[in-house]
C-alpha cells in the first residue's frame, strides 16, 4: 500500500512538473536487479548516487512561424533549409507515455516482490518439514509427512512456472517500451 501511495505521489509530481515543460526521471537497478524508473530520487542509503541515472525532460520549444502558420523556411512543419531533406526523427515519448511506462514497470516490480515473498514462505515451510521429518519414527506418520512434502514441492514447481512467466512478461514489456527506455537513458550517456 505504501508503494502504491508512493507511485501515485510520484505520478502526481511527474504530471505537475511536466505542466511547466520540465521533468526529471531517475533510473537505477534495485537490489534484485529490476530496472526502476521514478520521478523522485531514491534514498541514498538504498541506492548509491553513482548508480542513479538522471534524465531531464524538457518540452521542445515551438519552431518559429510566420503569420501564415508555416515554419520560417516556408514549408509547414519542416525545419530544414530549402532543398535539403529532413531525416525522419524518432518520435520522442510523451510525458504521459513515460508515466504509463513507469506505472507498468512498478506493477511488474511489485509482482516480483510478491513472488519473492511467496518463495521465501515456501522455503520456510520446506525447511520446517525437513526438520519435522528428522524426528518422525513411525511409518504412518512418515506417509503423512511425505504427502505434505509433495504438496510443498508442487507449490514450489507452480511458483517456479509463475516466476518464469513473470520474467517473460518483463522482457516483453521492456522490448515493447524500448523506445521509452532509450529516451530515458539517452541523456545519461
Amino acid at each position: 500500500m505504501k508503494q502504491i501511495a508512493l507511485c501515485a505521489f510520484a505520478a502526481f509530481l511527474l504530471f505537475a512538473w511536466t505542466q511547466d515543460g520540465f521533468a526529471e526521471i531517475y533510473s537505477y537497478r534495485d537490489e534484485n536487479g529490476n530496472l526502476v524508473f521514478s520521478d523522485a530520487p531514491p534514498d541514498a542509503a538504498e541506492v548509491p548516487p553513482s548508480q542513479v541515472q538522471v534524465t531531464r525532460e524538457v518540452a521542445p520549444s515551438p519552431s518559429p512561424r510566420t503569420s501564415s502558420g508555416k515554419a520560417e523556411n516556408g514549408r509547414k512543419g519542416v525545419n530544414a533549409p530549402p532543398g535539403q531533406s529532413v531525416a525522419p526523427k524518432k518520435k520522442k515519448p510523451s510525458n504521459a507515455e513515460i508515466q504509463a511506462y513507469i506505472e507498468g514497470r512498478n506493477r511488474l516490480n511489485e509482482e516480483a516482490r510478491e513472488l519473492r515473498e511467496e518463495r521465501d514462505a515456501l522455503q520456510e515451510e520446506a525447511n520446517a518439514l525437513a526438520e519435522e521429518g528428522k524426528r518422525i519414527r513411525k511409518r504412518s506418520a512418515m506417509r503423512v509427512h511425505n504427502t505434505k512434502v509433495q504438496e510443498v514441492n508442487d507449490k514450489i514447481m507452480a511458483l517456479s512456472e509463475k516466476a518464469r512467466d513473470h520474467d517473460r512478461r518483463v522482457r516483453a514489456y521492456e522490448e515493447e517500451h524500448q523506445d521509452i527506455i532509450d529516451a530515458l537513458t539517452a541523456g545519461n550517456n
